[in-house]
């Protein structure tokens, strides 16, 4: 069965929340909060950026959704690519923005700034990994741009 999850992208504090509940109909959201009375705090739909669980995991078995960023291995090399929801295909995908020819075998390929990205980021040279988000971490997507 599918899991129907969100977390939330909260635009003005720039903080990522546990979502409680979604109210659809009038638009708001309660999320955990600590510092509140109850532990629980409101914020109306058009604060947020919303970000679908896709029902996937990567190799640490950490949910992906919607906005990830994720490193992941390829026959020549590895790529860095965001999740998008797919309106067509009604589901996600996953859009490669950058690729890098690297080999964790063979140092010919390998320059040294890529060698420190991927020393910092996939240090136990995991196929598939989770390695931030777009609102945490757009720094991640800039060398596309």
């Amino acid at each position: 069965m599918k899991e129907i999850k969100f977390r939330a992208w909260y635009k003005h504090s720039k903080k990522m929340l546990e979502i409680i509940q979604i109210n659809f109909i009038d638009n708001y959201l309660d999320y955990s909060d600590v510092n509140s009375e109850n532990g629980i705090k409101r914020l109306l739909l058009k604060e947020v950026e919303l970000m679908q669980f896709t029902n996937t995991y990567d190799d640490d078995k950490t949910e992906i959704c919607e906005g990830d960023i994720l490193f992941y291995d390829t026959d020549d090399g590895f790529r860095i690519g965001e999740i998008f929801s797919d309106s067509v295909f009604s589901g996600f995908r996953l859009c490669p923005r950058i690729s890098y020819e690297f080999s964790f075998e063979d140092d010919e390929y390998n320059d040294k700034d890529t060698i420190e990205f991927v020393k910092k980021y996939n240090p136990e040279h995991k196929n598939f990994i989770i390695i931030g988000n777009k609102y945490e971490n757009p720094e991640l997507l800039e060398v596309v741009e």
